[in-house]
């Protein structure tokens, strides 16, 4: 991992994930162009180069954390949003086409990527491989058996 801030780690990532995802090379700044629609993912922000802005802690987080995506590539419908969001869905969608016909597979290679995304970029996506929480934390508290009594009382049955 190199000293470089999170959202060039990030978008260079995603630019990876083929063929979901490309890389594109914009003002010797590398992007991911996405294959499925064109949008392009840039790591600039308007306003990282302003010296005014920079001696805000707020925008240093903001930008550090924040990559501009330009829909369908068009320069006039752009949003910034923070990277690992992006970056969470992009896993998705990667893990979602190679495993559709493997549907099993489908964990293991969430947790995969998940691992080697935060190995590669040092931050974490925002989903989590596992069942969801309030169904561990219920089999937690009462067991696997009482949780099914519970569940069956809920509905009704």
């Amino acid at each position: 991992m190199t000293d470089r801030p999170t959202k060039y780690r990030v978008v260079d990532f995603i630019s990876k994930l083929l063929p979901i995802y490309t890389f594109e090379h914009q003002n010797n700044i590398t992007c991911a162009r996405s294959l499925i629609d064109g949008t392009l993912i840039h790591p600039h922000v308007e306003g990282d180069n302003d010296p005014n802005l920079k001696d805000n802690i707020d925008f240093q987080y903001f930008s550090d954390e924040h990559v501009t995506v330009y829909w369908q590539g068009d320069p006039n419908r752009k949003t910034e949003v923070h990277c690992i969001y992006l970056a969470s869905l992009a896993v998705v969608k990667y893990v979602e086409f190679y495993s559709f016909p493997h549907q099993k597979l489908t964990m293991a290679e969430y947790e995969h990527l998940f691992n080697h995304f935060k190995f590669k970029t040092g931050v974490s996506l925002m989903l989590q491989p596992g069942e969801p929480n309030v169904m561990r934390d219920i089999m937690a508290f009462f067991g696997k058996e009482a949780s099914s009594e519970v569940i069956k009382k809920s509905i009704g049955i």
